[in-house]
């Protein structure tokens, strides 16, 4: 051990002559004092890093999703805490619903709640839309995706359209739409230094990213798609300073279609609400695995 000390101290005085005034006693009082204050410098860089939550007031938080609850309870808490909004859908009828929902949840009156009816297949369409809410609400910190679209049957039945429209809805949508929003997301990321204010892109896929089940072929592909598709940008990303995010929840297309009765009804709704809040809590943690 006398060795490790005598070898330590001989390095910093290579650097410091003046540590050579000072007494072994005084030496070992100063490096431990060194050590103590490293770690805990250490400490707390770890914790700003890996335990830091997100301020997200009148941050733009950009929505897509073609299931209206998980659209609505996402979008819960980002007007709760104080975000500007967009909701983005091919559904009129959904977007007039969301955004009615989301008044009464409303943080302070200069919050923006805007929605785009568009096609996620319209590349065009969808650019201009993003646009138009940088105008208003500033540029993108949080954008949520879920395209989910299933056509089951078995693999000799389903014909080839039925793959290219899997692939359209539950993949090119994706593809789509991040395309158009990756410019102004990079604007925010390399501006943005700190870990904590990283913008973030928030996948939100079925489980069969994972593992397949019969009569769902084309759905199984589309969603494999996504995962491959994350994997690659995940890394791509990190250039930018923005952080990619995949969440697995359950098949929500099978999820949502048992409605026989009101209790299964009522039930479904509970379980996406719950399903909407864990990602929700994932998306304000400033680091992802």
């Amino acid at each position: 051990m006398s060795c490790i000390f005598c070898h330590i101290r001989s390095i910093s005085e290579n650097f410091f002559p003046s540590l050579s005034k000072l007494t072994n006693f005084q030496f070992s009082i100063l490096l431990m004092s060194t050590v103590i204050l490293y770690s805990l410098f250490s400490l707390y860089s770890l914790q700003r890093t890996w335990g830091n939550i997100i301020n997200f007031e009148s941050k733009h938080i950009i929505i897509y999703s073609n299931f209206p609850i998980i659209m609505q309870a996402i979008a819960k808490f980002a007007v709760q805490n104080g975000s500007n909004v967009t909701l983005i859908s091919k559904n009129q009828t959904q977007l007039i619903q969301s955004k009615k929902f989301l008044l009464s949840y409303i943080a302070h009156e200069n919050q923006i709640i805007s929605t785009f009816l568009l096609d996620p297949q319209n590349f065009s369409q969808i650019q201009k839309s993003i646009l138009d809410s940088i105008k208003t609400s500033g540029l993108p910190f949080l954008l949520f995706i879920n395209s989910e679209e299933n056509i089951d049957g078995k693999f000799q039945n389903q014909k080839i359209s039925d793959f290219e429209s899997q692939m359209n809805s539950n993949f090119f949508a994706i593809v789509n739409i991040i395309k158009a929003i990756l410019p102004q997301m990079i604007s925010f990321g390399l501006n943005k230094k700190k870990r904590s204010e990283k913008p973030k892109i928030i996948l939100i896929n079925s489980q069969t990213n994972s593992f397949t089940f019969n009569d769902s072929s084309s759905f199984c592909a589309s969603k494999y798609a996504i995962k491959g598709l994350c994997d690659c940008l995940r890394n791509e990303f990190k250039a930018f300073n923005i952080d990619l995010h995949l969440f697995s929840t359950k098949k929500l297309s099978k999820f949502s279609s048992d409605q026989k009765i009101q209790q299964s009804k009522q039930e479904s709704l509970q379980k996406r609400f719950i399903e909407a809040e864990k990602i929700w809590i994932i998306s304000k943690k400033s680091y992802f695995n």
